[in-house]
C-alpha cells in the first residue's frame, strides 16, 4: 500500500534504531500546490522508536532488559503557509491536522501518501480541500 507515514522512506532511512528506545527529532520543508495555488510547508518532528521489555524465568519472572520492537511513531508540528494564510499543523504518523480559521475554525484532517522518496500528496480526509495536493520535498534534515 502506497499509503505510508509522511515522508518515511527519507525519514526512515535517517533513523538507525539500537537495541534500545531512540528518539530522532529534525526538520523538513516542502513546497505544495493546494488547490492549484502554491504553498509552504515547514515541519519538525520527532520520531519515537517503540519498546519492548525482555523477562527471565519463572511465574514470577523480573524485567532483565529493554529493547526495540522494531516500530516508530512520528510527531508532527508546523505551518503550511499560502494564499490561504497560515495554518497551524500538528499530526501523527501519515495524518495531519489544523483548525482552519477560513471555514469556522473547523478541523481539517490531511491524509499523506508518499508518490516517492522525495515527493507526496495530501488528502483532506473530511474533504474541505477536496482533490490531491502534491508536494515536493525541498528540505530535510
Amino acid at each position: 500500500m502506497l499509503t505510508r507515514l509522511v515522508f518515511s522512506a527519507a525519514a526512515l532511512a535517517a533513523l538507525s534504531l539500537p537495541a534500545h528506545a531512540q528518539t530522532k527529532t529534525g526538520m523538513l520543508q516542502a513546497s505544495c500546490q493546494v488547490n492549484g495555488q502554491p504553498a509552504q510547508m515547514s515541519l519538525q518532528y520527532e520520531a519515537i522508536g517503540g519498546t519492548g521489555i525482555t523477562t527471565g524465568p519463572g511465574p514470577n519472572p523480573d524485567i532483565t532488559g529493554v529493547i526495540s520492537d522494531g516500530s516508530v511513531t512520528y510527531y508532527w508540528g508546523g505551518v503550511l503557509t499560502g494564499s490561504f494564510g497560515t495554518l497551524q499543523l500538528s499530526g501523527e504518523n501519515n495524518f495531519l491536522k489544523f483548525y482552519d480559521p477560513n471555514v469556522y475554525n473547523r478541523e481539517t484532517v490531511l491524509e499523506i501518501t508518499m508518490t516517492s522518496d522525495t515527493s507526496f500528496y495530501m488528502t483532506d480526509v473530511y474533504g474541505n480541500y477536496p482533490g490531491q495536493h502534491p508536494c515536493q520535498i525541498t528540505a530535510m534534515n
